[in-house]
């Protein structure tokens, strides 16, 4: 049988364990939103430059064949770029989802631990 020191001190361990466990999430929330956030404003920045260069370009063009010839290097352009930021997307997604699982497992592991220190107490 524990003495309630003991049980305090457990609960005491427990809970700072705990507090650091979702410190780390919270740190590794912030972290995988402000690299989604970067990427994301990018490809909007990058469509807005876009949008602006096309618009000048109609604007500037001489005839239809030459607006229409721009429109379409443009737009070729632009879908390779959009294709590039999928691309760069579905590596951080796979990049985020290894770190949560990490962080999971780790976790996991460390719980594991401390459950088989008790039980081995207890016994």
């Amino acid at each position: 049988m524990k003495t309630a020191k003991e049980n305090l001190d457990m609960i005491s361990d427990l809970n700072s364990k705990g507090y650091d466990n979702l410190r780390q999430l919270g740190e590794l929330n912030l972290t995988t939103w402000n690299r989604m956030m970067e990427t994301q404003l990018s490809t909007y920045s990058q469509l807005m430059e876009s949008a602006i260069n096309q618009t000048k370009a109609v604007t500037e063009a001489k005839t239809y064949q030459d607006a229409l010839r721009t429109q379409l290097e443009m737009g070729r352009n632009l879908g390779e770029t959009l294709i590039g930021k999928t691309r760069e997307m579905a590596e951080m997604s796979q990049q985020v989802g290894a770190e949560y699982r990490s962080w999971f497992e780790k976790n996991l592991a460390a719980g594991k631990e401390e459950f088989d220190k008790a039980a081995a107490k207890a016994a």
